[in-house]
């Protein structure tokens, strides 16, 4: 939609609140959406203001710091991740919601369409298929022998438990055995480590949750100590001394998010914006940590990484 000069004016002097509600803490995730807001004129501290409210891997605060937001008179609210979009959707049905990343927007009864999701909701979403199978295949790759694997996960998220149905599917065609190793705070990390050796797994993959990422560093000791090969879902994890990831893109996911918080606020409807998939994945491998475990990454997975940590 193409403003008038005039109203582009009025745009620009204007003073926002924008709302962010997640699981995770303070840090390396708000600042980004932070710095690519300003990217399309929404400055901290110049025209805009933020209202942020975080749960630091609580969930049974969403309920109630979402409802805290809603009256604090926000212009939008920024959900990061399903749990939030749906906390912030149950205490409001005005203020437009933007979730940067939903694991599955229409499973988990965020919107009733991807294409129309009515209401107040929008943003980004990812179904597990692709990923799901895709994941299962890097660790055949890496590991030829391996039949069986440890998913941690969150159970109480209803998106990862999707994901482990379609993860599921796609390692019994490879002759592959999963186990859902539920993890719902970062201080389930032990248990969670006691319960691999338990089932003799051989693998990992990590599910995106929320609120492992702040307590990340912690997740990969434990890893590490194991000597457990294992996948992840974010770069960073991968960054930090893990293995490999492959995921979408959160910066492409979060610049997406940021588009539509411009275009809501510029006047348009949540209801009449689709939900957006993202296009752009990523495999990131950190061959220090291979040679650590004594693995040698085939060629083949090499020459597909979007990026190789020597």
């Amino acid at each position: 939609m193409t403003l008038p000069f005039i109203a582009r004016a009025q745009q620009r002097h204007k003073n926002f609140r924008i709302g962010y509600l997640t699981a995770s803490g303070p840090g390396q995730q708000f600042d980004r959406m932070k710095s690519i807001l300003a990217e399309f004129g929404y400055v901290e501290g110049s025209n805009t203001e933020f209202e942020a409210r975080f749960s630091n891997g609580q969930f049974d605060r969403m309920a109630v710091l979402a409802d805290d937001l809603a009256r604090s008179q926000v212009d939008i609210i920024i959900a990061q991740s399903t749990p939030a979009a749906l906390a912030a959707k149950k205490v409001t049905s005005t203020i437009p919601i933007v979730v940067t990343s939903s694991g599955d927007a229409v499973g988990s009864g965020l919107v009733a369409s991807l294409a129309r999701p009515g209401g107040n909701v929008t943003g980004m979403s990812f179904l597990g298929t692709e990923i799901a199978a895709k994941q299962i295949q890097l660790i055949k790759e890496v590991l030829p022998y391996a039949s069986r694997i440890a998913f941690i996960a969150n159970g109480a998220l209803r998106p990862e438990q999707l994901f482990f149905e379609q993860m599921k599917n796609a390692a019994a065609g490879l002759s592959v055995s999963i186990a859902f190793i539920d993890t719902r705070h970062p201080d389930d990390f032990e248990r969670a480590s006691a319960e691999m050796t338990r089932l003799s797994a051989e693998a990992a993959v990590v599910a995106p949750g929320g609120n492992y990422f702040d307590q990340r560093a912690r997740l990969l000791r434990l890893i590490v100590q194991k000597a457990m090969p294992a996948l992840f879902f974010q770069r960073e994890y991968v960054e930090d001394g893990g293995l490999m990831s492959y995921g979408p893109s959160y910066m492409a996911l979060f610049r997406g998010a940021a588009a539509y918080v411009d275009r809501i606020l510029k006047g348009e409807k949540p209801a009449n914006l689709p939900i957006q998939q993202p296009t752009t994945f990523e495999l990131v491998i950190n061959l220090k940590a291979a040679k650590a475990l004594g693995r040698d990454i085939p060629t083949s997975i090499l020459l597909r990484a979007d990026e190789v940590i020597e």
